[in-house]
């Protein structure tokens, strides 16, 4: 991989120190705003629709739509836990909408300590509902902690009579609240995602330990969907998401796996980089084959 810009000096901010609170409200504000100023390319039409159900407070969810559509895709976005949708994901988004010519739903889920688990994942689960009436084909995609949204997803689909994803993206998973027992753990002075920080998001989103479905590793992972798994090589998170791509193998589950080298978490932000495009295409190509080429 030829060399990607520098990580962003967020990447060394610890989020659960006190004083840092109002900062990261700020940051939460300016992005919430940068992301419905957001525009995709004249080729791209954009909405915004709101979603709720009896018990659940209203959340909204943007959706993509390529000229031609061929299905659904519903991303759930990262951000650590911490940080609403952003224009990033969205960028992502929009290049895989129009690559793979599919639909892409993007629920902006509630965050904790508001809304933690399992309101994420059930606001994750009525928008696929919602998508999933819309097309014969729909794939769940999840990067970063949206990896372990989809992947929970996938399998409370399962084991409800949902109807089922045909295939599953993991982008940077985080797959377990045990970072810290992984040997890439061991990357977290280099990391553009921190073990301390990774511990705060668990303590934000789980506050009880072994709840059903918030920690995709230590569930059963039969019958899931071909899964495309995608880790980055400067990763705290690379290890767990490969063990998660071998458990998945280990039940049955068709499995492509790459580890991006030289790339660091989040690094498909910096989208107009040759390296990042070339990572997009081999998601892209991978829905492609989902959706009949």
């Amino acid at each position: 991989m030829t060399e990607l810009k520098p990580q962003h000096q967020l990447a060394r901010i610890d989020f659960g120190n006190p004083k840092m609170q109002p900062m990261i409200r700020m940051m939460q504000g300016n992005i919430r705003r940068e992301t419905r100023k957001w525009q995709p390319e004249a080729d791209m039409r954009l909405c915004w629709t709101e979603l709720s159900a009896p018990d659940m407070a209203p959340f909204s969810c943007l959706i993509l739509e390529p000229k031609e559509s061929r299905g659904n895709c519903l991303f759930c976005h990262g951000g650590g836990m911490i940080f609403p949708l952003q224009v990033s994901s969205l960028k992502v988004a929009e290049y895989l909408a129009r690559a793979a010519r599919i639909s892409v739903w993007v629920p902006d889920y509630h965050l904790p300590p508001d809304a933690p688990f399992p309101i994420p994942m059930q606001e994750c689960f009525r928008a696929w509902q919602d998508m999933s009436r819309t097309a014969e084909t729909n794939i769940l995609y999840g990067e970063s902690v949206g990896g372990a949204l989809a992947a929970s997803l996938a399998m409370a689909l399962r084991d409800q009579g949902e109807k089922q994803p045909q295939a599953l993206l993991l982008i940077d998973p985080v797959t377990d609240c045990e970072t810290e027992k992984y040997p890439s753990a061991a990357l977290d002075a280099q990391a553009a995602w921190t073990l301390r920080n990774n511990q705060y998001m668990w303590n934000l989103y789980l506050p009880q330990e072994n709840v059903l479905y918030a920690a995709p590793m230590r569930e059963d992972a039969q019958g899931l969907p071909p899964t495309y798994l995608e880790t980055a090589e400067i990763d705290i998170l690379r290890d767990e998401g490969e063990a998660f791509g071998q458990k998945l193998m280990a039940a049955g589950v068709a499995v492509e796996m790459h580890r991006i080298a030289g790339a660091w978490h989040g690094f498909d932000t910096e989208i107009d980089h040759p390296d990042v495009r070339q990572t997009l295409q081999m998601r892209a190509e991978f829905i492609r084959n989902i959706l009949g080429g």
